[in-house]
This record gives structure tokens, sequence and C-alpha cells, in this order.
């Protein structure tokens, strides 16, 4: 799904923040919130020692430590979803096609939520649908990875129902200037 895309330079999930874990090696991971079970500084450090380059943070509860992140060189994306729910499709398909994006830059990513558990593998789960995984292989490989990654029924249930087709084709204003269509 990824074999085309650039793997900076990374390192084992042994030495990121405690139950970090890579879906796909130097390009998709998942963590728990930084600072959750240590200061978030040496969280964020051990983010950037692995060779994150985006934090994508998915909890409702608590608000990114935007300044704290982007000293550590990273990015931060906010989609703030409640615990033990999924986003809606449309929210995870604009989400997708922003990470997407920024893989294909070079720039490796992680999602978070609060314990790295439900929210954070339902989005990776969609990341490897949008990537044209069917739904039913997406779970299979997530889960296997991480067991406790997708955590609530709700969750299973957005992802085996999740329906976006072929992903959207930019137009050419947003290729080569990054100007969004007016035609969606």
């Amino acid at each position: 799904m990824f074999r085309n895309y650039a793997r900076p330079s990374f390192l084992s999930s042994y030495y990121g923040p405690r139950d970090f874990e890579w879906l796909e090696q130097g390009l998709l991971a998942g963590c728990p919130q930084p600072g959750l079970l240590q200061d978030p500084a040496l969280d964020l450090e051990a983010l950037s020692r692995v060779g994150i380059k985006v934090l994508v943070t998915l909890t409702e509860e608590k608000e990114p430590l935007t300044e704290a992140i982007e000293g550590h060189g990273l990015k931060s994306i906010y989609l703030p979803i409640p615990d033990q729910c999924a986003p809606s499709a449309d929210e995870a398909r604009a989400l997708c096609e922003q990470v997407d994006g920024l893989l294909k830059e070079g720039m490796p990513t992680a999602f978070h939520c609060r314990a790295g558990k439900g929210r954070t593998g339902t989005l990776l789960a969609c990341m490897l649908i949008y990537k044209g995984a069917s739904n039913e292989d997406a779970i299979s490989l997530t889960k296997r990875r991480n067991p406790v990654w997708i955590e609530s029924e709700e969750q299973m249930e957005f992802l085996r129902t999740l329906k976006w087709g072929a992903p959207r084709r930019r137009s050419f204003m947003e290729e080569r200037y990054g100007i969004p269509s007016l035609l969606g």
C-alpha cells in the first residue's frame, strides 16, 4: 500500500515513547498522548528520535500541546473525537487525504488519543482503507499489529461500513499551487 513512499530514516519502536508502535515501518504509527505516563517533553523527544514528523491528536477531552509539539520540530494536526467514538466519514477522509499528502512529502506520522488505543487504531485503519485495503483487511492488519487498537463496537462498525470509493483526485490548481478547488 505504501510501497512507493520514501521512508526517511527511522528507528525501531523500542526507541519511541512507551507503547509507541509502527503500523507501517517508518511511515505510520500510534501511541498514547504525550505526557500521559511521563513528562510530555520526553515523549515528544522520543517521537522525534524515531523519525516522526507529524503528530495527529484525536482527543476531544484535551487539546494538543501545539507549542510543545512544534518546539520539538513536529507538525501538529488536531481532529477531536469523543472517547470510544469514531469520526464522521467526511472527517476521516479529509484527515486521511491530509496525512497521505504529508507522507508523500516524507513526513512520517503518529496518531494518538488518550491511551493510544481506540481512536488511534480506528484512524490508522482508516488510512489503510484510504490506501485501498478492504475494510476487513484494514481491521485485521491493524489489530494484528496491536490488539488494543480499535476498542469499541461503534469504532468497529464504523470501519466495517466505511465506503469511500476511489480517493478524490486533486485538481491541477491543488496539485500545482495548493489552492483547493471550489468545485469540490
